[in-house]
Formats: C-alpha cells, structure tokens, sequence
C-alpha cells in the first residue's frame, strides 16, 4: 500500500518551500509509491519547479504568516501580530478543522511541517504523525520580538503549545531556540545540489568567458528603493537577477522564470554557477552556497534572533564579505565584492550536504513503524 505524505510550508520566503520540497525529491528518488502532498501559499509553477515533478495533489493553504515583510530585510512587527490574530482566531480554527478533514479524507499517513505552528493543530486533531524540519521556531522568533511589540508574546505561548504535538523535529544546522519541540534528532544540510556542470550552465545562458558572476538573491521582495551600484561595478562583474525579484534593468543580467524552465535548470544550478552570491542571511541561500560553493556577501537585516546564529555558520564554513544595509541600499557594493574577490579561487570546507535523504529515510522508517504497530493493535 502507497504511503501518502502531506507537506505543511511556511509562506514566509521560498527558504521554507525549497528545503521541504529537497525531502519530498529524496522520497520520489527512494521510491515511486509514494503520493507527495503539498499544501503552501505558493503558485503550483514553484512547487513543481523545486519538485522537477508535478505532485500528487496540491493546496495552496497558508496556515501562518511568520512575519509581514516591508522588503526582503526589514519586517513589520505591527501588521505580523495583526495577521498572527486572524490565524489564531475563529477564521484560522474554522481553516485548521477543514485541514484535520481533508488529512483524514486524503488516508495521509504522516506530516512533514516546515514549520507553520498550526499544521500541528490540524495534525492533532486528525490523529497523524506530525514531524517537523527546521533551524528555528516561530515561537522563539515571536517571543524575542515582544520586545518590540508586546502583542506576539501572546502568539509565541500558542505557538509553544502547538510545537509540543510535534513526533520528532528534523533539526538541522544553523539551529537555535527550539525547546518547544519535546523529540529532536540532528540532520545534516537540507539543501539543493546542482549536478550541472557550471561552466556549461554559463555556455547556456551566454554567459561564458564573462567577468566573475554575482547573483542577486533577495526573493520576492527584491531590494525596494535601493540605489544601483557604480556603473564602474559593472565593468568588473556581471549581476544577475532572477525571479521573483523585479527586474532591475541593463546593465544587470535578468533571468525570468520561464527562461531558467526552459533550458531545464535549477535555481541551484544558478548558485553553482556564480562565483558570488548577494543576499540577506537566511537558512536557505546560505545553505545553497554551502553546498554548491559559492562565495558569499551577506547584509543586514532587520531584528531576528536567527541572525548571529546563520552569521557564525557563515564565518566558519563560507568565503564570504559582510555589507552594511546602509551600503547595500545605497549601492556602494564595490568594498565587500573587491575584498572577497581578491582571494579568488575559494577555498571551501567539507560539510556534510545529504540531510534530506537522512530526513526522507527516517521519515519512512517512522511511517511503517507506525502503520506496523496499528497492525498489531
């Protein structure tokens, strides 16, 4: 009998969707007979795109909001506690029961959950296995920011309790302020591995024999009202952007999705190719850089008790350059990026980049231990 496996993703960033869907790749690869269920506040092309297949079915439920972000660096307190309100209201427990429905409907046989708190609620009240994959908790997240808005105090205690209905949590590098999942085990990197050649990447896209790449990794938000670099940068390095960032114009180099799809690449292959990234520090660049070696400039970002913990794993396994937002926004890059580039060709240690096969093969371990015990009973 086919094991049918519901994936909960948190909508705050495409880090989230990206990692998730890395378990769901090695649990295709493991097996076909299994059904790969996917339920995030993302467009069915983004799924499949990270998937590189189509999945059995696909919802796109949103159970949190994590925080509302002003850009890709600075978030909204205020409006995240007001959004938080109505997740955890009577609209989010009418949502959550139709989701204990459809997880039963469905004969779902466990829940990988990255890591919207409420997905646990729902899981609890349909009687599935629910395991988490993360580096950080909301409730740790939340419970740091009361500081600064007292209201998500009150979200961070409900979230608490939601974690607590957590089997086992996939807890993998860069981690910090999980105590609200009772049942961890450490994995190592969840990232995506680009197998392309980066030199045929480059042929590609045109873009061989050109000046050292950098890529733009901002996500959606892109980096509002920043100013473009000197027109001098230009002459030294070629910046690329990607969807969904807007696109910022010549002289960059712009990547639509369609285009990416098209030639049968990956986002990865992307990381692979460059020589430097730019990007806010978050799980899943950094993660991606990692395990593709690419150099690193990273920036600010607004308060985030996730931050030292991502900066220390970057100083210790990364080539990389810090910037200052203030810089970022105002288009002085050439510092960071002339200071990192001069120690071209990068050295980069060895890191264990296999946790979402070590995820996939538990999580099938736990699901058959479960279904064999309900045999017995």
């Amino acid at each position: 009998m086919p094991m049918h496996i519901a994936f909960y993703i948190s909508g705050h960033g495409y880090g989230h969707l990206t990692r998730a869907l890395e378990v769901a790749r090695s649990l295709r690869a493991i097996t076909t007979d299994i059904g790969i269920h996917v339920r995030a506040p993302f467009l069915l092309g983004q799924v499949e795109d990270s998937l590189g297949f189509a999945p059995d079915t696909f919802q796109s439920t949103r159970l949190d909001i994590g925080l509302v972000q002003l850009d890709s660096l600075r978030a909204d307190f205020p409006a995240s506690a007001d959004k938080l309100a109505y997740y955890y209201g009577s609209e989010g427990d009418r949502i959550i029961d139709e989701e204990a429905g459809w997880l039963t409907g469905a004969s779902i046989d466990a829940a990988l959950i990255d890591i919207p708190p409420r997905a646990f609620d729902a899981c609890d009240r349909a009687g599935i296995p629910a395991f988490g994959l993360t580096n950080f908790s909301w409730d740790w997240i939340w419970r740091d920011l009361a500081e600064e808005e007292p209201r998500l105090a009150h979200f961070a205690d409900l979230a608490e309790k939601s974690y607590a209905g957590c089997r086992l949590l996939f807890k993998t590098v860069m981690a910090s302020g999980l105590d609200a999942f009772p049942v961890q085990t450490e994995v190592p990197l969840v990232a995506r591995i680009s197998r392309r050649d980066p030199e045929e990447t480059r042929r590609l896209l045109g873009l061989e024999n050109e000046k050292p790449l950098v890529l733009l990794s901002f996500g959606g938000e892109g980096l509002r009202n920043a100013q473009p670099p000197d027109a001098k940068l230009h002459r030294r390095y070629t910046f690329i952007a990607t969807e969904p960032m807007p696109d910022p114009g010549p002289p960059f180099k712009y990547l639509s999705d369609s285009q990416v799809r098209s030639l049968d690449l990956r986002y990865c292959d992307l990381v692979r190719m460059v020589d430097i990234a730019m990007s806010k520090p978050g799980y899943s660049t950094i993660a991606e850089c990692v395990a593709n070696r690419s150099a690193l400039v990273f920036s600010d970002r607004s308060r985030f008790a996730e931050y030292p913990v991502i900066i220390d794993y970057i100083r210790e396994v990364l080539p990389s350059e810090h910037i200052q937002m203030e810089e970022l926004l105002a288009g002085k890059w050439s510092r960071p990026l002339n200071k990192l580039a001069a120690h071209s060709p990068f050295e980069f240690k060895r890191v264990r980049t296999d946790g979402a096969d070590v995820v996939a093969k538990r999580l099938i371990y736990e699901v058959e231990r479960t279904r064999s015990g309900q045999q017995k009973r």
